[in-house]
């Protein structure tokens, strides 16, 4: 172990000692790879920032519209990067196929999930924070980045959308060229303390993110009383291996993309980082309210109804401790997930689960469902907001 990986683990991780006694391998696993970029979108990233002004965009658009190709005089690290997520052979298009349909049959559950648990869960390590709160991408514009991430989380799970021809595999690759231009932002920007945080959007961190799509996402939804045979939720894993290996996270943990080892995982992350401070309650806050519109009516229904609602469905799938620590609200109404919400969609789940037709009926519906759900949002914030695509002007996402 080096010196700065030894002092970023003094001054990051908490518990460190308890936590190699309980995970063993696993603890120093994680706090080794905080200090674990993306060597190959980071190289590719660098390249760009030696050509003409939009020129690296342009050829990342080009590439993936016709393959690598297609782009003329492509730097090396671009064709480096195409080239390593284009052997598709080994993967099972049915269990990914089976783990995409199983998150999207739930419909608007799913988003609840995804915004009051994976996304909320964040916020809890104010290192893992540092990137939203240094360049302003959330409390200044929390809608934008929310809805961004919520379009490419919905094109990765439209089945067939990872495959290397699909939105969710293009746009996964988007998002990988995004953090490493965010770790290069930061690298040069002076702020970014490697010594105590780790280095921006690490292995580590994408790792937990990762947790949070499939070990906390299929606790939740049972929690609201989804059914998920073990077909589904072997699929949600080996989808997310999928969709790991193609954002850029080390195959050594790709690996660990499985029940045991995720649990494992979101454990040790809780364990080991630092609370919440003052930034993270301010991101959860503006995530709870991201839903707001500048309609004074809409405002105030929200407040009353879908804000309450949202930190009760955070409280529940994160625990109270997580919750009251995040500054989250919901403690007065947590009651109304187990005692009104898990009783209708059990009943619900009778229906949808009685035949394959029924199925995938489901399917269809709550995928229907979350498009009109990402439409009306943009509707209301009064412009398009697609799924991530580069950097704004002055390095903002």
């Amino acid at each position: 172990m080096s010196v700065i990986v030894a002092v970023m683990i003094a001054a990051r991780v908490c518990n460190a000692d308890k936590a190699r006694l309980k995970f063993g391998e696993l603890a120093d696993l994680s706090f080794n790879y905080l200090m674990e970029g993306d060597p190959l979108a980071d190289a590719v990233v660098d390249a760009f920032s030696g050509l003409p002004k939009g020129e690296g965009h342009k050829q990342l658009e080009l590439a993936l519209a016709g393959g690598i190709a297609s782009v003329q005089n492509a730097p090396s690290a671009l064709v480096e990067l195409f080239q390593s997520v284009q052997d598709t052979a080994s993967i099972n298009w049915k269990e990914i196929e089976a783990g995409q349909k199983a998150l999207i049959r739930p419909g608007i559950n799913a988003g609840i999930v995804l915004i009051a648990g994976a996304l909320m869960a964040d916020y809890w390590s104010p290192p893992f924070s540092k990137p939203l709160t240094l360049t302003g991408t959330l409390v200044e514009n929390t809608a934008h980045r929310l809805l961004q991430t919520t379009a490419w989380w919905l094109e990765a799970h439209t089945p067939g959308g990872m495959r290397p021809e699909g939105e969710g595999f293009k746009t996964t690759l988007r998002v990988r060229v995004i953090h490493a231009h965010v770790r290069h932002m930061l690298g040069k920007s002076g702020l970014w303390k490697t010594e105590n945080w780790g280095v921006p959007i690490n292995q580590s961190d994408l790792l937990f993110q990762t947790a949070g799509f499939t070990y906390l996402a299929i606790r939740a939804l049972r929690q609201m009383g989804h059914r998920l045979s073990r077909e589904e939720q072997d699929g949600i894993y080996a989808l997310w291996r999928h969709v790991g290996s193609v954002l850029g996270i080390h195959a050594e943990l790709v690996k660990r993309i499985n029940a045991q080892d995720m649990k494992q995982f979101w454990d040790l992350w809780f364990l080991t980082n630092p609370p919440p401070d003052n930034d993270c309650r301010a991101l959860a806050k503006a995530s709870i309210f991201a839903g707001e519109t500048n309609s004074p009516w809409q405002r105030f229904l929200y407040r009353m109804i879908d804000a309450p609602l949202l930190s009760m469905y955070a409280r529940n799938f994160l625990g109270g401790r997580v919750a009251n620590k995040l500054g989250v609200g919901g403690r007065s109404i947590r009651w109304v997930l187990p005692v009104v919400i898990r009783p209708m969609v059990r009943l619900q789940e009778m229906f949808v689960l009685r035949s394959p037709a029924s199925y995938e009926r489901a399917v269809k519906k709550g995928l229907a469902v979350n498009v009109e759900s990402l439409g009306e949002k943009r509707r209301l914030r009064g412009k398009f907001v697609s799924a991530p695509t580069h950097l704004k002007e002055g390095g903002r996402l």
